[in-house]
């Protein structure tokens, strides 16, 4: 199929398709995650992270999303670092073959760790390149939407205990997400999506931590989402790598 311009229509549904939004202006929905991060190196980390994102309110499974992440970081001293990587999304509606949505999205990211007594506050910017592709309703050939964005963490967990070493054992995360459009195919720039997320931090052994809560998020347009979340973290152990 011929590639053809994205319209202005057209380039919005696409974003606005793989962040998750159906027709509905609020939504229910479930999100897995498993992040795996393997020591290489002490200066270097590589991270990969498949999810799993279901729309359960109000039309049960109707809406699907599966995304794997890569990443590759370097550790710039105890409080910087720096990373790389790329995400595949496959976004779609489970009961119609209308509009099937892929994504690559390749970004790179600086992450800072104050150096806070027992407070593990986290600041990262990523910077992300979206190639969108998709066959959309009433569009002829592919459509193909490119758009940069640029997001914005602030991150902290408050500990309910800690191990000998300070590590966290069970405690209470928070985190709060800012989403800009910088550039894009017949888009402006300009907000994008506030995310919102508290929830419980369980470490269930040595090396692997549950997460569960919910995230709020909003998008322009007073479009709302709720999100029950849940995330194995499992770190290998530094003398396994390699």
């Amino acid at each position: 199929m011929a590639r053809g311009a994205p319209t202005l229509p057209a380039a919005l549904l696409l974003l606005a398709f793989v962040s998750g939004r159906s027709s509905a202006q609020t939504t229910g929905n479930l999100w897995f995650r498993y992040i795996l991060q393997v020591p290489l190196h002490p200066h270097w980390t590589l991270r990969f992270e498949p999810d799993l994102r279901v729309e359960m309110a109000p039309d049960p499974g109707r809406f699907q999303q599966l995304l794997f992440r890569t990443e590759v970081q370097r550790h710039l001293g105890e409080a910087h670092a720096v990373a790389a990587g790329a995400l595949f999304l496959d976004a779609g509606l489970t009961r119609t073959d209308q509009l099937q949505v892929q994504e690559w999205r390749p970004h790179v990211a600086w992450s800072f760790r104050p150096a806070l007594p027992h407070r593990p506050l986290l600041l990262r910017l990523r910077g992300e390149y979206r190639s969108i592709s998709a066959d959309p309703p009433g569009e002829t050939g592919t459509t193909l939407v490119r758009a940069a964005r640029v997001r914005s963490l602030l991150q902290d967990d408050l500990a309910f205990r800690r191990d000998e070493e300070g590590h966290l054992l069970t405690g209470l995360r928070l985190a709060i997400e800012g989403l800009w459009r910088a550039w894009g195919d017949a888009v402006e720039p300009g907000f994008d999506q506030f995310r919102a997320f508290g929830g419980v931090v369980q470490r269930v052994s040595h090396d692997l931590d549950l997460e569960i809560g919910y995230m709020w998020l909003l998008r322009e347009h007073d479009v709302q989402q709720h999100w029950l979340r849940m995330t194995f973290a499992h770190h290998v152990p530094t003398h396994h790598a390699g």
